[in-house]
């Protein structure tokens, strides 16, 4: 324990432990022996000697020190022969009322004490301090306050005080609460019983005076809340010109990590650690807090703050009426006001800090007393009845082919532009019932072309079909291999792109997927058209379908749009710089836009592809090229349709520009610039593409120049201008690798990937890249496949015992996955004694394998397997107690990416019985855990005595295991050996396997483990200076 306390703060001072005080023989600049009084087995002579708690008191034979000004000072002549006890001594009586009283007490007056609350902190039990009993003749509450600490001249020292408040039961002594306070401080007791008796220590001293105002204190002096929720903090935007509230996702934050208090609870007759919050309520909403997240049971009370009496309990529980069926523990429940005002509670909170999740949602009940809708707190969100909708189950202006409002010229209720009133938002016409956009009304064309079939007039699909890349409208349901209505086939023979038979043909019975013949010969066809009027009428048919082919764009493959072009070089020579979007007649051309913003969102998604057309109108007598010179980077891929574009004089023609992101990058303001070429004759400006095309800085030759400048002689027949966006990548966890700080030098490497350390955006990450060494194009593809379905399942992945997840770079050849930095490396550092590795104490082991059996737990209950649970892949994060977490799992996603190579998945000194067989089930990670464990208590390698794998493998499924050592607490020995039962059937889950480790981790106590001898302070202190010089290098270099 007192190896962990150097841990709690990460700056160390540097000198040499001969500096402090109880050091008495120094030797290389370490102190080889402590003086008398301090701990020889403390390298820093810092800590006091310990003395023997069963045995009394002796100054000879069992002396107490105590840390007194900070020197250890032999108190045993005040205590001579004192066995422990927690009773009071010397106690004096006090009564409070509602009037202040003075309290002072000289510490030099008064012997050391065993006080009632244990103090890990405290080496040797004993403070020096005043026992008082305090009875309060009116109220049940006591405030102490004005807290000071004086010397002998009456100066205020920097010194603490241990506030310690019990009660009597059967005898014995009953902790009730304590609280360390200093200069200034404040220290509430809220109980139910009017009489405790309260303890008042010294901490390191013992010359000084003590002194206090106490009172009885009324109910509103003493709730003193540690959060206030405010409901407006969890609402995205409430538009009260539209009646409309926006929710975002519901919010989380660690709560129960200070302000803690002991409350004797109102609503139930208990008495219980937790903290007091306020609610700040949002009128007609209802705020929504969740706890499921917890492990714990516990307990919300709602308090009427002006009688401090019970409002409404809410208690965790497996299911009920504020939780969902097979939940965890915790409490879910809704707060309802139709006015703002705050609200006031207490939450309980037991071992560890708790998870809060929080969102405002449900406006106005949902109408349920109308009979509109249900608010379904678990969801966070309405659930409502049919013809209802939106964030309060409104009745919907338009359902069922009906319009329910008096709104003048409504619109289609869900259609593009129509909001919840069904009228048309700003920038939309209305058109019968639909409501158009400018560009739709303007050109004809928006999500569809509104010429094409199925395109309504809004320029979007009709309901049930989606659009293309064309520009047209198909069937939602045309493509998955199966007929459905409105499909005269899908897939098969003679069948087109829109599920429909190809001409002459139709829907085969005996393969609905596909086309036949219709059964109309030519000669019945010949019959038909037969006559100078049809051929003349077929003639000119076929003329205008030609002539509408040439204008309409050239189809193209969509994954076209995922491959760079050709590179079309840049030469600006002898070209003129133009605004082609000013108001000036004079200007030889002019385009739609030059701003490019890819659609009306501000920000585009990543992997997917956006569209922006440019229309181009050539104003002269001239034939005009137009070429855009796109960027290439594997960061995105520009693309358009057409590649270039050449317009006949006095015509407009329409380039489409596609863009796809492949991560998160800085893209507002990008410039891409383009050029326009004016000629007589349009064989030579193909001769000037001919001569640009493929082409590069390096490639482009004097002759190409001279070539070039000869193809573009003559004034006005060369312009340029820059295209600028005016969009922003969405925020995505595909992250630029230009954006990660990273030093050279790997901290880890394995047989798949090097691991590097670095910062992302002022967080310090590990950079897990993965090799690609494989030359067979067939594997390296499943690799990749696997390597990206990792990163996608850490994606969903958030618990506290699992390694978090930043995100991915995926657009490289090398794939990268970013986590946070565990700064304290995997545990196997920690599995062998010293030299070797680095000594935990006992207490600390047994936390970490509570944390990692939560994390397996959280694993399990997604339905993963982990298949390589060992200490390399436990990564520890902290190496303090107080911490609230200190293990995390990783590599659990990377058993796909091994089976690929592996013929079998796993570590072999850590398989399970079972997997010899190839059978891999949820209890071969139990299994693991437990061989993890002994090799983590024991401090070495399993099974290193056996010569090879294959006797360890015989020796394992003959039903044999691991030695136990003498030092291991029954309860841990029986978690071990019933996690390597031999029958998978027979092993606990991890759910289970939590709760026998947070009973360890409670019951092990913080004294110095037999096995603790070994822990060296000055290793530990090392380590956190090296991992802070590493930090400090990746940050500044």
């Amino acid at each position: 324990m007192n190896a962990l306390l150097l841990l709690t703060t990460f700056t160390l001072c540097v000198s040499t432990f001969c500096n402090n005080v109880g050091c008495g023989q120094c030797e290389t600049e370490v102190c080889k022996t402590c003086k008398m009084g301090y701990d020889d087995n403390d390298d820093s002579c810092e800590k006091c000697d310990y003395y023997i708690s069963s045995k009394s008191v002796d100054q000879l034979t069992n002396p107490v020190y105590l840390n007194i000004d900070d020197q250890c000072i032999d108190v045993s002549d005040k205590i001579q022969g004192k066995e422990f006890n927690r009773m009071p001594v010397n106690s004096s009586e006090f009564t409070l009322d509602f009037s202040e009283k003075f309290f002072s007490f000289d510490m030099s007056e008064v012997t050391p004490s065993i006080p009632p609350c244990i103090n890990t902190s405290q080496i040797n039990d004993y403070l020096f301090g005043k026992w008082t009993s305090i009875t309060l003749t009116e109220g049940t509450q006591m405030s102490i306050y004005n807290i000071k600490i004086l010397n002998s001249n009456q100066q205020i020292v920097n010194k603490e005080v241990s506030m310690q408040v019990s009660n009597i039961v059967n005898g014995q002594m009953n902790c009730l609460t304590s609280s360390i306070v200093s200069n200034d401080g404040s220290f509430s007791i809220l109980l139910n019983s009017n009489t405790f008796i309260l303890f008042i220590g010294l901490i390191n001293g013992v010359n000084y005076t003590i002194s206090f105002n106490a009172k009885a204190a009324i109910n509103s002096d003493v709730f003193h809340a540690s959060l206030i929720i405010d409901g407006n903090d969890y609402i995205d935007y409430i538009d009260y010109i539209d009646n409309y509230t926006s929710f975002g996702k519901p919010q989380t934050m660690v709560v129960g990590e200070k302000d803690l208090v002991v409350y004797q609870m109102k609503c139930s007759p208990i008495t219980r650690k937790g903290i007091f919050f306020s609610v700040k309520t949002v009128p007609y909403h209802t705020l929504v807090l969740d706890t499921k997240l917890s492990s714990s049971f516990h307990y919300v009370e709602e308090i009427n703050i002006n009688t401090f009496s019970c409002k409404q309990l809410h208690i965790g529980k497996k299911a009920g009426l504020t939780t969902t069926e097979g939940s965890s523990y915790g409490v879910l429940f809704k707060i309802y006001s139709e006015k703002e005002e705050l609200r006031h509670f207490f939450m309980s909170i037991e071992n560890e800090p708790l998870t809060l999740r929080i969102q405002t949602s449900c406006v106005n009940k949902c109408n349920q007393d109308n009979g509109h809708g249900q608010c379904v707190i678990s969801e966070f969100k309405c659930v409502c009845n049919e013809g209802y909708g939106f964030e309060d189950c409104s009745r919907l202006c338009y359902y069922d082919g009906e319009f329910n409002t008096t709104q003048e010229n409504p619109c289609y209720l869900g259609t593009p532009g129509c909001d919840k009133h069904c009228k048309c938002k700003e920038g939309y016409s209305y058109q019968n019932h639909y409501c158009v956009s400018k560009e739709c009304l303007s050109s004809g064309i928006g999500s569809c072309n509104r010429n094409n079939k199925h395109c309504l007039l809004n320029c979007e699909c009709a309901d049930g079909y989606e659009p293309t890349q064309h520009k047209t409208c198909k069937l939602k349901t045309c493509g998955n291999k199966q007929k459905n209505e409105f499909e005269e086939c899908d897939g098969g023979l003679h069948c087109n792109d829109f599920c429909q038979c190809d001409d002459g043909f139709t829907t085969d019975p005996n393969d609905p997927l596909s086309c036949k013949e219709s059964g109309i010969f030519w000669w019945h066809i010949l019959l038909i058209i037969i006559g100078s009027v049809w051929i003349a009428f077929i003639l000119m048919i076929g003329i205008f379908l030609i002539i509408n082919t040439f204008r309409k764009r050239k189809s193209f493959d969509p994954k076209a749009l995922l491959v760079e072009q050709p590179n079309i070089f840049l030469n600006i020579s002898n070209s003129s710089v133009i605004n082609p979007i000013e108001v000036d007649k004079k200007l030889p051309f002019t385009t739609s836009c030059v701003d490019l913003t890819f659609g009306d969102s501000e920000f585009i998604s990543i992997g997917k592809t956006y569209f922006n057309q440019v229309v181009f109108k050539n104003k002269r007598d001239k034939y005009m090229l137009v070429i855009i010179h796109l960027p290439k980077s594997p960061k995105y891929v520009f693309h358009t349709e057409p590649e270039y574009l050449i317009i006949t004089p006095k015509r407009k023609g329409m380039i489409t520009i596609y863009l796809t992101l492949f991560c998160t990058i800085k893209l507002l303001g990008m410039k891409i610039p383009s050029t326009v070429y004016f000629s007589q004759r349009k064989n030579n400006l193909e001769d000037i593409l001919n001569n640009l095309r493929n082409q590069t800085e390096e490639t482009y030759s004097k002759e190409d120049r001279d070539k070039h400048n000869l193809m573009t002689q003559g004034k006005n027949n060369k312009y340029r201008f820059n295209f600028i966006l005016k969009i922003e990548a969405s925020a995505s966890t595909d992250i630029d690798i230009d954006e990660i700080r990273m030093i050279e030098t790997p901290i880890g490497e394995g047989t798949y990937s090097t691991v590097y350390l670095g910062s992302y955006r002022g967080i310090f990450v590990a950079i897990k890249r993965f090799k690609m060494s494989i030359r067979d194009e067939e594997e390296r593809e499943i690799m990749i496949k696997d390597i990206k379905a990792e990163c996608n399942l850490m994606k969903r992945l958030r618990n506290p015992y699992i390694i978090g997840y930043i995100g991915s770079v995926t657009y490289n050849p090398e794939i990268s996955l970013i986590m946070p930095y565990a700064m304290f490396d995997s545990l196997n550092h920690y599995c062998r004694p010293p030299p070797e590795g680095i000594k935990l104490t006992y207490k600390f082991k047994m936390r970490i394998l509570k944390d990692v059996a939560k994390g397996m737990s959280f694993l399990h209950e997604n339905s993963i397997m982990h298949l390589d649970l060992k200490p390399d892949n436990i990564l520890l994060s902290s190496l303090s107690l107080s911490s609230d977490s200190v293990a995390k799992i990783t590599d659990f996603g990377t058993s796909r990416i091994k089976r690929n190579s592996d013929k079998g998945l796993g570590t072999p000194l850590y398989l399970a019985p079972e997997t010899y067989e190839d059978q891999y089930l949820y209890a071969s990670d139990v299994y693991s855990y437990a061989i993890s464990s002994w090799e983590l208590i024991c401090e070495e390698e399993p099974f290193c005595d056996f010569q090879d794998l294959f006797s360890i493998k015989s020796h394992v499924l003959a039903g044999y295991r691991l030695p136990f050592p003498d030092f291991i607490s029954p309860k841990m020995k029986n978690v071990i050996i019933k996690c390597w039962e031999q029958e998978p059937n027979q092993r606990p889950n991890f759910g289970v396997i939590s709760t026998w480790m947070l009973e360890i981790v409670n019951e092990t106590p913080n004294i110095i483990h037999p096995q603790d001898d070994t822990v060296d302070n000055e290793i530990l202190s090392n380590l956190i200076e090296e991992k802070k010089h590493l930090m400090e290098q990746v940050m500044f270099d």
